[in-house]
């Protein structure tokens, strides 16, 4: 099994049943030639399932004040802690780029636990 994900510039896929490199580098809007020069060691002519690629985070835009930013597509059992880690960020500021964070659905029944300020 073949994995790059120790040293990923970008974000882990895990080839599933059916996956070819240009069907990845498609469904991700990658060239071809970016997912095999991140993924050097890959064996294009015997990919399995299981096998790690690294993918690389995709350019987007530049933002006002001049900072860039870029897209990750979550990959199943991705969290939100997981995120903020990855991208070494907080929930503000990655809100801040992504609103619709702050108007996710808590499933009913969801206990949440919340710090308690004295009084001003």
């Amino acid at each position: 099994m073949y994995s790059n994900a120790q040293n990923c510039q970008g974000f882990v896929y895990v080839v599933k049943e059916g996956d070819t490199l240009y069907k990845i580098a498609r469904n991700y809007d990658l060239r071809l030639i970016d997912v095999l020069r991140y993924n050097p060691y890959v064996n294009v002519y015997n990919l399995q399932v299981g096998d790690e690629l690294c993918l690389p985070t995709l350019p987007n835009s530049t933002v006002p004040g001049g900072t860039s930013e870029r897209t990750y597509i979550t990959q199943e059992g991705d969290t939100l802690d997981d995120i903020l880690d990855l991208f070494n960020t907080d929930f503000d500021s990655l809100a801040e780029y992504n609103a619709s964070l702050k108007e996710l659905p808590i499933p009913a029944g969801f206990v949440l636990r919340y710090p308690v300020r004295a009084p001003r």
